[in-house]
Order: C-alpha cells, then sequence, then structure tokens
C-alpha cells in the first residue's frame, strides 16, 4: 500500500531528524490512511508540540481525534478557526477536513466553495487529497473541482 511506503520514508527521515515537524505531520496522515489512529494521533501531537502556533498541525490532531470518536476537538476548533480568521488568515481546507470527519458533509461542501473562490494552495491537491475520498463521487465535489480547474486555467 501506498502509504505503509511513505510511513517508512517518514520514519528514516525522522531518525535523521527528529525535530522536523513536517515529516511528523506526514507521517501522521499517512498512519490515517492506513488506519492507524493512535499512531496518527501521536505524530500529529509531536508535530503540534514542535509548532505550537501551527493551524494546520492542531487540524491533524482534531482531525485524528474526530476520526476516534472524540469529536469535541473538532468542534472546538472550528470555533478557534473562525475567531482566528478576524485577526489571520485561515485556509478554509482545514474546516472542510474536520467538517468531514465529523460527518457535516453539507457544511464542507459549504467550506470547500469557499476555498475554490478564494483559490486557496489546497485546491491543487483536491482531486487527490484522500481525506476527501468520501465525498469525491458526490456531484457536487465534481462542480467544485470543475471551478477550481477553470479558475486555474483562466490564470494561466
Amino acid at each position: 500500500m501506498l502509504f505503509r511506503g511513505a510511513i517508512e520514508q517518514y520514519e528514516k527521515t525522522l531518525d535523521i531528524d527528529a525535530g522536523f515537524a513536517e515529516a511528523h505531520f506526514d507521517l501522521a496522515m499517512a498512519h490515517v490512511h492506513c488506519g492507524r489512529l493512535e499512531e496518527a494521533l501521536a505524530s500529529a501531537r509531536r508535530a503540534l508540540a514542535l509548532a505550537p502556533d501551527s493551524l494546520v498541525y492542531a487540524e491533524a490532531v482534531a482531525y485524528t481525534r474526530a476520526l476516534m470518536g472524540c469529536r469535541t476537538d473538532a468542534e472546538d476548533l472550528l470555533e478557534e478557526l473562525n475567531e482566528q480568521a478576524a485577526a489571520r488568515y485561515v485556509s478554509p481546507f482545514l474546516r472542510v477536513h474536520l467538517l468531514l470527519a465529523l460527518g457535516r458533509i453539507d457544511e464542507a461542501f459549504t467550506w470547500l466553495h469557499v476555498a475554490c473562490n478564494e483559490r486557496a494552495g489546497e485546491m491543487i491537491y483536491l482531486n487527490v487529497d484522500p481525506d476527501c475520498d468520501s465525498i469525491r463521487s458526490d456531484p457536487q465535489f465534481e462542480r467544485c473541482f470543475d471551478a477550481s480547474v477553470s479558475r486555474l486555467k483562466s490564470t494561466a
């Protein structure tokens, strides 16, 4: 499986530099996609400990906890993201992932359309983001993806 190879590589990377927060984050996401949620949570927490101001790493912890059935962290982070957005840019994609983990599909699509309209950087991964697998067959997803591709072509 693709993610097992990724896990092996991230672990080798962390053997070289245990303080590399992004590798801990990527390892966490690979563990999520292999169904290893305890390991994912430990890696996500290490990433956040190394970069405590990172909303992406905070989202990884809350996302993993939501997948484990602990919805409170994700709900709390959604509120915090709304508060943070008043003072700085917060990618709408962070909300998409949390809302998907919570099963709030319609709200996730609302934020996915916001991400598309804002041309959020994460949109380039939309069609391959495994966190979006659960909605990929939904016609709303296809419309959002097509709109995103159209916007990219219009700026090229």
